[in-house]
Formats: C-alpha cells, sequence, structure tokens
C-alpha cells in the first residue's frame, strides 16, 4: 500500500469514497476543499482533514506528495489554473479523475512544476456514503510517468488493476462505460416502470426483474459477442418486436427499435449469421 500525504478537490460521490479508501490504507488527508457546503457536510467521512470552503481559498496548501480533483469536468481547468497560482511544491503529483479527459487540462500544474496525470477508475459510485467495492477495479491512467506510476501504486494499494491508456483512447475508453453504466441503470428503471404498470406485487417492481438481469448480465460479460443474447432479437421474431413497439412509450419504442436493428446488423455474431437490417425493418 502506498502511504502518503495528500489533498482532495472536490468531495463528491467518487472523491470521499476515494480519499477514505486511501485514509483507512495507511494515507493522511491534510486538505479538503469543496466548493458547495453540502459536499463539506459529507467530507467529515475523511476524518482528521483540514476543511476548506472554496476550491481557491486563500490560505496555502499543506505540502503534500498528492493532489486529487475530482470535480466536474467542465471545472477541472479552473481548479488547476488556481492551483498552479497558488504555488505547488516542486514534484507534487496531480491527479484528475476524467473518464473522458487527459493530463492536459491540468498544463497549469504542470507548469508550476507539478507532474500530472489523469486516473480513472472503472467503477460506478452511486450517491450516499456506502462503500463501493474497489477490488479487481480496472484503472486507467495517463500522462506524466511520475504521475502514472503514483496512479498504479495506488490502484494496486486499494486493491485495483491499474492499466495505462493511450491519450488518444480516452473518448473510446469513457463512451463504453456509459453503455455499460447509464444505459443498463436507465433500461432497468424503465423496464421496472412498465412492469410496475402490470400490477406485479413486487416492490420496487424492478427488483422482480433482478434474476433476468443479473443472469443477463453475467452471460454478456462473458462473451465475445451476441451467442449468449436471448429472446426476440437473438431469433429475429419480427411479429414480437412489432407487438411490443405498440405497447411501448414512444422514446422508449424508438430506442428499442435502433437496438434491434444493431442486433440484426451485428457482424461476427453467432445467433444466425450476417443478415441485411431490412429483412427485419422493426
Amino acid at each position: 500500500m502506498v502511504h502518503l500525504d495528500f489533498a482532495l478537490v472536490g468531495p463528491g460521490r467518487l472523491g470521499r469514497r476515494i480519499a477514505r479508501a486511501l485514509v483507512d490504507g495507511g494515507s493522511r488527508c491534510r486538505a479538503i476543499r469543496a466548493r458547495r457546503q453540502p459536499a463539506l457536510q459529507h467530507s467529515n467521512m475523511v476524518p482528521d482533514c483540514q476543511i476548506f470552503d472554496t476550491w481557491n481559498a486563500p490560505e496555502p496548501w499543506p505540502e503534500v506528495q498528492l493532489v486529487l480533483v475530482t470535480v466536474p469536468d467542465r471545472e477541472i481547468g479552473r481548479v488547476a489554473r488556481g492551483l498552479a497560482d497558488q504555488g505547488l511544491a516542486p514534484g507534487t503529483v496531480v491527479l484528475h479523475t476524467s473518464g473522458l479527459h487527459t493530463s492536459k487540462l491540468l498544463e497549469p500544474c504542470r507548469e508550476a512544476g507539478a507532474h500530472t496525470g489523469s486516473w480513472h477508475p472503472l467503477q460506478s459510485f452511486p450517491a450516499g456514503d456506502d462503500p463501493v467495492d474497489l477490488q479487481g477495479v480496472w484503472c486507467a491512467a495517463e500522462g506524466d510517468p511520475a504521475a502514472v506510476d503514483l496512479a498504479a501504486g495506488i490502484s494496486r494499494g486499494l486493491g485495483m488493476r491499474p492499466w495505462d491508456i493511450p491519450p488518444g483512447a480516452k473518448a473510446r475508453y469513457h463512451a463504453a462505460a456509459a453503455l455499460a453504466s447509464n444505459l443498463t441503470h436507465v433500461l432497468v428503471v424503465a423496464a421496472g416502470r412498465i412492469l410496475g404498470a402490470t400490477g406485479i406485487p413486487a416492490n420496487p417492481p424492478a427488483s422482480a426483474l433482478e434474476p433476468l438481469v443479473t443472469t443477463s448480465l453475467r452471460a454478456a460479460l462473458n462473451a465475445g459477442g451476441l451467442e449468449a443474447l436471448t429472446g426476440p432479437m437473438a431469433r429475429r421474431d419480427r411479429e414480437t418486436l412489432e407487438r411490443h413497439l405498440e405497447v411501448l412509450p414512444p422514446e422508449l419504442a424508438e430506442a428499442y427499435r435502433q437496438l434491434a436493428r444493431f442486433v440484426v446488423s451485428w457482424n461476427g455474431s453467432s445467433i444466425g449469421g450476417s443478415i441485411d437490417p431490412c429483412d427485419v425493418d422493426v
């Protein structure tokens, strides 16, 4: 485990959980900065830490080995300029946790003498303060060699799996993460609401989908293609697909239609070979 003194800028869902995990592993959080009062209240979960009430506090930073920037993407550049203006000890590592953007957003810090990088855990951090399982989670890192090395050490110390991502691949990486996480969440919630309208006594209705969703998800995670897909899309069952489109809300129906077309046109799958999408024009 890497033991270090660090500071956190932006104690949001990800930031405060990573900070607490680092503290539990023997590191010391010397300072937390937040822009909004609710975030500062949540910061109490990180013990023995000096808390500032703004990202650009006039007080000097305590000397730390790492500054972890876990703010929204749109704020990273402004935070970087503020850190550089206040001064960073030579050799300080500054990491931001955007899945999309590279370390280039931290250029002011690099010009001020810091080592800069991006470090993104491939994990979801829901609302609240419940611990999030980090064991075995992949982490994408890029940037200055010293920053990437520290990010890898932190990852391994937390039981995570670091890898060096080419900067040009970050947009594709983040799109894959959003497809897997956001779309799954939205579709399950939407399916739960539709199921609830049938009168199913499950509370909440989406909980009745757990066996179906977990079995399907497990199959997908171990598949190389669509060979494990089941249901009317896999069967190219046009009549069933059209009936579904009739009962779904219009916005969901359109998403369903496009997904069915994608499945039909999928190349290299073993669910019927290559078929012209026009053959199943749902």
